[in-house]
């Protein structure tokens, strides 16, 4: 809850109103979804910082956990998934990914975990709880991406926003 003041005005007075306004209510249904909705994506949002963020997480058993993984796949003679782009040799940045969702290497519709000047990390996942597909573009972590950010130049949409009905400027 927090207290908040409306203006009030009665001919030519004024006076100022307090009233207590709750901005997330439990009994709202509405406002549930929206945090149980907010914090799944953003789960998914730092799952695309990959392992180095998982290990830090989980400070323990990140290292551990992630190398099981390793000797098992390679144990098996598991192949490497086909939908995973740019990962290292031990597989960990996929492992991470799976291990922080909870989710299996099959809902991984394509990841892209090569970073270069111009070249961003990306991931495209099926959530089977949620029921959606999820796109997730990694923000800035290298220097790489640094400069990615400072080149970066706007591009007009209007052409599209006119052939897809939105306003493109």
């Amino acid at each position: 809850d927090f207290l908040s003041y409306r203006l009030v005005r009665d001919g030519d007075a004024s006076d100022f109103e307090p009233r207590i306004n709750c901005v997330l209510s439990p009994t709202n249904k509405f406002d549930c979804l929206m945090l149980g909705e907010g914090d799944r994506y953003s789960q998914v949002a730092l799952a695309a910082y990959n392992w180095m963020l998982y290990v830090y997480t989980h400070m323990l058993t990140g290292c551990c956990g992630l190398a099981a993984g390793t000797i098992y796949g390679k144990a098996t003679c598991r192949s490497k998934n086909p939908s995973v782009i740019g990962d290292n040799w031990c597989g960990w940045k996929e492992g991470a990914l799976l291990k922080t969702l909870g989710i299996q290497d099959c809902d991984i519709i394509h990841a892209n975990f090569v970073n270069g000047v111009s070249i961003t990390p990306y991931i495209i996942l099926i959530d089977r709880a949620w029921k959606t597909v999820v796109v997730t573009i990694r923000g800035t972590l290298s220097f790489e991406d640094m400069i990615t950010d400072v080149t970066i130049s706007p591009v007009s949409l209007e052409d599209i926003g006119r052939r897809c009905g939105f306003d493109g400027n």
